[in-house]
């Protein structure tokens, strides 16, 4: 998602690419700024003061980061809804394949910090 700076002679005010544009072509002088959702923030935005626009590089930043975080805890709850549909014995079968797993890493990284380790051996 694209969002836009507006840079006025009192503050400046960042919107989506969809409002940035109906804000420019709008022919009203006083227009109330609206969040991702539809609803009024509470704010204005008066077209006298506008100087200019920009890309809110930033605020795109943000963004992905959100949506990216959303996407990762919808992952989390479909991962966590398979396993509770897995039958109980499988889900204790991959318990166990996982805590041997970590046994198994924990043995490899002592193997090789003893084969790495200086002085006493």
């Amino acid at each position: 998602m694209i969002f836009v700076k507006f840079i006025m002679t009192n503050g400046e005010i960042t919107v989506d690419e969809e409002q940035a544009k109906s804000i420019l072509k709008s022919e009203v002088q006083l227009i109330p700024i609206r969040d991702e959702n539809g609803a009024w923030t509470h704010e204005t935005l008066n077209k006298a003061y506008l100087v200019r626009t920009v890309k809110d590089h930033e605020k795109m930043r943000w963004w992905r980061i959100e949506q990216k975080k959303k996407e990762e805890e919808e992952k989390a709850m479909i991962e966590e809804q398979k396993l509770l549909d897995m039958p109980p014995e499988e889900r204790e079968r991959l318990k166990k394949e996982e805590e041997d797993n970590r046994i198994k890493m924990r043995e490899m990284f002592a193997e090789i910090h003893n084969k790495f380790r200086i002085g006493n051996k």
